[in-house]
């Protein structure tokens, strides 16, 4: 008796660590980063490209991201971001319910271009369907870590602020910035 327990015990072990590792290899897949490429598209609108997503049982970091401006052709992203932490846990993920109370975005590189006069050339997408009250109920908060802002008008030298930290608190559907 003793010996069949010492043996169940023993598969019963053997198929949780041939599932978690089964489950991480997965989570590490192209397909899991196909996934959240096409999440991210359909809530910013344009053309997305991430280099590795991680899922833990409590939180999700994707490195690399590269955010495109509308009908680009993909050749230089208008916003990077070296990680975005957040946490997302993988049940999280598997019930399609992403709702992160705080999402922090470490190594963020944007560049603005504008015309002579000032006007925004930047083509930033927007979302179908996309407002305010639907931005609002999508994160609690958002801590920048290290970015900066690269300022690009026609005729004038690029102006680039280095060192950019801030946080962006959602406070009753209204976005506070500090």
């Amino acid at each position: 008796m003793r010996r069949i327990l010492t043996i169940t015990v023993i598969v019963l072990a053997l198929l949780v660590v041939a599932s978690m590792v089964a489950i991480r290899s997965y989570l590490r897949s192209n397909r899991v980063n196909q996934d959240v490429v096409g999440q991210l598209e359909g809530i910013y609108g344009g053309p997305v490209r991430v280099a590795e997503v991680e899922v833990g049982l409590g939180s999700t970091t994707i490195r690399g991201v590269e955010l495109f401006e509308r009908g680009s052709d993909g050749k230089e992203a208008w916003l990077k971001v070296a990680s975005v932490d957040m946490d997302a846990s993988l049940l999280d993920l598997a019930r399609g319910n992403v709702r992160p109370k705080q999402i922090t975005l470490h190594g963020v590189a944007a560049s603005l271009r504008f015309d002579q006069a000032g006007n925004l050339l930047t083509s930033l997408p927007v979302a179908p369907g996309t407002s305010d009250t639907s931005l609002a109920d999508a994160f609690a908060a958002v801590v920048i870590d290290e970015g900066e802002i690269t300022f690009r008008k026609e005729g004038c030298e690029d102006l680039t602020v280095k060192n950019v930290n801030g946080r962006i608190d959602n406070q009753a559907g209204r976005f506070v910035i500090t």
